[in-house]
């Protein structure tokens, strides 16, 4: 039997760029199946496609939910893109799911191979949820390149700015107009 989604130990469907990843749909069942098991995986199934069709569709040419006769699975057939994305679970409708696309060359040969070139390749991160219990499986290039893009847009951005502010305050504070401030202020007092 396929070990189940539980709190903790997340699901992670893994594998490599335009290929094929079969994943048992037991494992989105969360605690015990029942009797009709196999039924409660499809329909799981069948829901998990529907709930994550568009995020899918970035990596995935097709998504389908076989059955051999005595299994239900997700069968996912990716294209060229690489990258990782959290999905909806079936069952709490909360991004449970990490689904992670690898390069089918590891990045520390293909990374040093389009360098040479004179490519540059930069991750894009996308505006979605952290992948459930991902914060090791990132690799450092990635968070390289992110962290030294912003530390750029915030060095472009550092010059001095002065706003002109005009306020009554308790207290005197900056250039104080004081011909507008009693003729304004006093009167009241």
């Amino acid at each position: 039997m396929a070990p189940r989604l539980t709190a903790t130990a997340p699901l992670f469907v893994e594998g490599e760029d335009s290929s094929t990843i079969r994943v048992p749909a037991a494992r989105l069942i969360q605690g015990d199946g029942g009797r009709n098991a196999e039924s409660q995986a499809a329909r799981l199934a069948q829901q998990f496609l529907r709930q994550n069709e568009g995020l899918l569709r970035t990596f995935c040419t097709g998504t389908t939910v076989d059955y051999d006769g005595s299994d239900v699975y997700l069968t996912f057939t990716t294209n060229v893109h690489v990258g990782a994305v959290p999905l909806l679970s079936p069952t709490t409708g909360r991004p449970e799911i990490g689904f992670v696309v690898r390069p089918r060359f590891e990045w520390p040969g293909i990374g040093a191979m389009l360098a040479e070139m004179g490519w540059r390749v930069v991750p894009q991160p996308l505006k979605l949820p952290l992948l459930p219990g991902s914060e090791r499986r990132i690799p450092p290039w990635v968070l390289a390149t992110i962290v030294i893009s912003r530390i750029q847009a915030l060095l472009a951005q550092l010059e001095r700015r002065f706003e002109l502010v005009q306020e009554t305050l308790p207290a005197p504070r900056g250039t104080v107009d004081w011909a507008r401030y009693a003729g304004s202020n006093l009167p009241r007092a």
